[in-house]
């Protein structure tokens, strides 16, 4: 529906502007890789929101992953499929597969190969080596990019990023198919029983009556923050600040006194000064 369409549209705007943020502190190098726990085939399911993309099924598994790095890298590798392949049919698929890695030790871990599949567009260069190179320079990450492509930067968007966190990415053509793949060590911590509640045994071991305090410079995060908690811990309670800078001498307060759980966002964009979650993680 045109509401569905409209939500989804807004929370890639959300998502956006958030990931800006991400690229300025990954271009400047002072990124620190975050794993948390990712639902995949949620994960899948938000990035194909508002698109013409087919969704190969994956399995429920939540998994350890730097979630803002996958969907930055990914959600360029989409638009990148959408808008530069096949004029009339793209043919976009996005898919993930989970497969066993053995190391020397004899532990098995897991990797997650996410997969962006489209159409060439046959009036587009083709795919090479020589048309990925000027890509792939970390050091001036514009230097020697074709003028007029405006994939460009999405492209160095994800040369740059997947790197930074140990991901491996590639691009390949073959005939007319095109095949995006990120790859990514991923220990699995879970599974998904029914969509959106986990199996795994760490919620069920979390208390009744916590307190939350959540701080976000974007009113919308900040509601979509109390939602996800009122459901999920629906007999907890969310105090929300970030309307102004005043509120994070409030929130580090309130967090000093006794919260149960801090929710920061990293990027918090005052009118007169920005402060970054990480600092505040460190005083407290």
């Amino acid at each position: 529906s045109l509401l569905c369409q409209a939500l989804a549209r807004l929370q890639w705007g959300i998502n956006w502007s958030k990931q800006r943020s991400l690229i300025t502190r990954l271009m400047a190098g002072n990124y620190v890789p975050m794993l948390k726990p990712v639902g995949l085939q949620c994960f899948m399911d938000t990035l194909v929101q508002g698109r013409s993309v087919r969704q190969l099924p994956c399995g429920e598994e939540i998994v350890l992953l730097d979630e803002p790095v996958c969907a930055l890298v990914l959600e360029n590798a989409l638009s990148n499929a959408t808008r530069h392949g096949h004029t009339s049919d793209p043919d976009v698929y996005l898919s993930a597969e989970l497969r066993p890695l053995f190391e020397d030790a004899g532990e098995t871990l897991q990797e997650v190969v996410f997969r962006v599949t489209n159409r060439a567009n046959p009036n587009k260069p083709r795919i090479t080596e020589d048309f990925l190179r000027p890509y792939l320079c970390s050091e001036r990450p514009h230097s020697g990019v074709p003028n007029g492509l405006s994939e460009a930067r999405g492209l160095q968007h994800i040369f740059m990023a997947a790197p930074a966190v140990g991901m491996q990415v590639s691009l390949v053509q073959e005939a007319d198919l095109v095949t995006f793949s990120m790859t990514a060590k991923a220990q699995v911590v879970g599974q998904v029983t029914a969509r959106g509640l986990s199996a795994s045994p760490v919620p069920a071991l979390v208390p009744a009556g916590l307190t939350f305090c959540c701080i976000d410079d974007s009113a919308i995060a900040r509601l979509l923050v109390n939602n996800t908690v009122e459901k999920g811990f629906p007999q907890s309670t969310v105090r929300q600040y970030g309307e102004s800078l005043e509120d994070v001498a409030e929130f580090m307060k309130a967090v000093s006194a006794g919260a149960d759980v801090a929710i920061l966002d990293q990027n918090l964009e005052f009118e007169s000064q920005t402060v970054l979650g990480s600092d505040l993680v460190r005083e407290l």
